[in-house]
């Protein structure tokens, strides 16, 4: 389970280091990712093929309604929660060949999602060996972890922990301030308090 601030770049960056890291270590890996809504399954599939400079419909896919890009190559595909029950339910050994399923949004909770989430925990509950094995991933910027855990797991689980992501970050941004700051006093030195408004004072009754 995944839980980040909206804007932190869980959606489009989280496939990318699945396939970079599968890449690195010569392991097979086959994404879906599913939205709750048409555009943004489209238009995260087309961010995403971008920061990998590949065009739609390669190694990044989506399906949406009646509209498909996709190929033999595609290895992150797009679409949406009402088409990924679609194959759940009418055609669920199609999963066979995907390692990875991130369920986005979660928290919306709406009847397309939490149908997938049952038939889901039906699949990974009753799975022969070698038939599916694929990893559930859960996103969303705020939701009841705890309950969604104890939802998948076989036993109670009392406590998930957290990791924090951004550790250092705020530490980096301090110093690249300080700097910038620096740089600013070399080339144009610190301006003195009310400078500016003795300037404007003087341009004023020039």
């Amino acid at each position: 389970m995944i839980s980040g601030d909206t804007g932190c770049g869980k959606t489009t960056q989280v496939p990318k280091y699945i396939l970079e890291h599968g890449q690195a270590n010569n392991q097979e890996a086959n994404i879906i990712c599913t939205q709750p809504r048409r555009i943004a399954a489209s238009n995260i599939a087309k961010r995403v093929a971008v920061e990998l400079g590949e065009r739609v419909g390669h190694k990044v896919g989506y399906q949406v309604g009646m509209e498909s890009r996709a190929s033999p190559d595609t290895k992150i595909m797009f679409m949406t929660t009402g088409i990924f029950l679609m194959r759940l339910v009418n055609n669920p050994d199609s999963l066979a060949k995907y390692t990875h399923i991130i369920m986005d949004e979660v928290h919306e909770r709406d009847l397309d999602t939490d149908f997938s989430l049952v038939v889901l925990k039906h699949l990974l509950g009753s799975k022969e060996e070698g038939t599916l094995n694929f990893k559930l991933i859960l996103m969303s910027a705020t939701f009841n972890t705890e309950l969604f855990a104890n939802y998948f797991s076989r036993s109670s689980i009392a406590k998930i922990e957290d990791t924090e992501v951004y550790e250092g970050v705020e530490e980096q941004y301090r110093k690249e301030e300080a700097e910038r700051e620096l740089k600013l006093q070399k080339e144009w030195g610190r301006a003195e308090p009310g400078a500016w408004d003795k300037l404007a004072n003087e341009k004023e009754h020039a």
